[in-house]
């Protein structure tokens, strides 16, 4: 006898409701705070985690739901120098579940449990990774699926308050504009991180690219080919030979090139998410120290925006790539900068020789204030709505 499978958004519900009542019975830790990211202890939650564990003015129960245990522990220890109050667990596993559910803060970048729709002794906040160009959960007609549940969402400007709120389904008044916490680290050039071990003096360009076919998480093919090719970046590498000048090449963690891009280059140096199994801090430490940015469709440029420094974008697959821009960001935003579309240009670009400052109009769009302290900003703002309160 044929049994019809049940439609998803029915079992969401039916698990909603059930969590409903279950939350009734378990009530939060007042002190409790909960952090999810992807890679695990990186990006926005990682740095407003830093942030209010050194203003906590009471003892507080830091939790960080995580997939690997191990490396999250390792870099825990590395970064932030201490496991005191720190609980790390799988976030798949029904500890992770639990510590989640008596959580009365959770702070998330991608996401939480998808069935959890909220709950009026509990606060969520969507700190995302990035402002979007590209469309995301309700822009994005792909997708079609209801967003993770939150009670607030951040934004950099006012324009970008009114995108996330349409993408996420949230009044614009509960899109907090302070800036991404990850971005204070941009705020000043750093030097060049030592793990490079690139001599002093050395010209950084950094290149980071958005995925075209993903291999985990959100599983997609957003272009019919690859623009990052073993023969571009011979190409590239050969032209940088005499220009003092090396290429940082970050790929994106969900890139499938992460799998097979192993050529080995004079000039460039190919950073792989697993390379270092997440004990650095790849994106802020390369922006904060890199003379320019090479991207493409990646909201990156948006952040980088803030340091005023160079931005070249690289895009010869704009006419194939299938997953779809906000309208309103590409006319009012845009590609502020410099646009390449050969091995010779990108190269000049990295070695300086080319440059194009931002329109003023665009850089107001990406950012209401470029010396914003995000993580303070961030942390005033909630706790001028009543929450935080019982950790400062």
């Amino acid at each position: 006898m044929f049994v019809p499978l049940l439609d998803k958004r029915l079992v969401v519900d039916l698990a909603s409701k059930c969590l409903t009542a279950i939350l009734a019975l378990v009530p939060p830790k007042p002190r409790q705070v909960c952090f999810i990211s992807s890679p695990d202890l990186s990006d926005n939650a990682w740095a407003f985690f830093r942030y209010l564990a050194k203003h906590a003015s009471h003892e507080v129960e830091w939790i960080w739901l995580v997939a690997n245990i191990q490396a999250s522990r390792e870099k825990l220890l590395e970064m932030h120098g201490t496991e005191r109050n720190v609980r790390i667990a799988r976030k798949r596993t029904l500890k992770g579940l639990f510590l989640f559910l008596r959580s009365k803060y959770t702070f998330h970048t991608h996401g939480h449990y998808y069935f959890f729709r909220g709950s009026k002794t509990r606060t969520i906040v969507n700190l995302w990774h990035g402002m979007p160009l590209k469309t995301i959960e309700l822009l994005d007609l792909r997708a079609r699926r209801t967003p993770f549940y939150s009670d607030y969402a951040i934004s950099t400007s006012a324009f970008f308050q009114k995108v996330i709120a349409q993408a996420f389904g949230v009044p614009d008044s509960r899109v907090l504009i302070s800036g991404l916490p990850r971005n204070d680290a941009l705020r000043v050039k750093r030097p060049i991180p030592r793990y490079l071990e690139l001599p002093e003096h050395t010209r950084v360009a950094v290149w980071m690219p958005t995925f075209r076919r993903s291999f985990f998480g959100d599983v997609r093919a957003d272009s019919k080919s690859d623009v990052i090719t073993s023969d571009l970046l011979k190409a590239v590498d050969d032209l940088l030979g005499d220009t003092h000048t090396v290429c940082i090449l970050k790929l994106h963690p969900m890139d499938h090139l992460n799998g097979y891009l192993n050529e080995t280059f004079e000039n460039i140096r190919v950073l792989r998410a697993a390379d270092d199994n997440g004990k650095h801090d790849y994106y802020e430490e390369l922006l904060a120290a890199a003379d320019c940015l090479v991207t493409d469709f990646s909201s990156v440029f948006i952040d980088f925006a803030l340091t005023r420094r160079p931005i070249g974008f690289y895009i010869p697959d704009r006419d194939r790539y299938v997953r779809g821009f906000i309208d309103d960001v590409l006319k009012n935003v845009g590609f502020p900068g410099a646009r390449l579309s050969t091995a010779v240009e990108i190269a000049n670009f990295m070695a300086g020789d080319l440059s194009t400052e931002i329109p003023a109009s665009s850089f107001e769009c990406m950012h209401a204030n470029a010396d914003m302290e995000a993580c303070k900003t961030l942390h005033t703002s909630l706790v001028q709505r009543g929450h935080l309160t019982e950790i400062v």
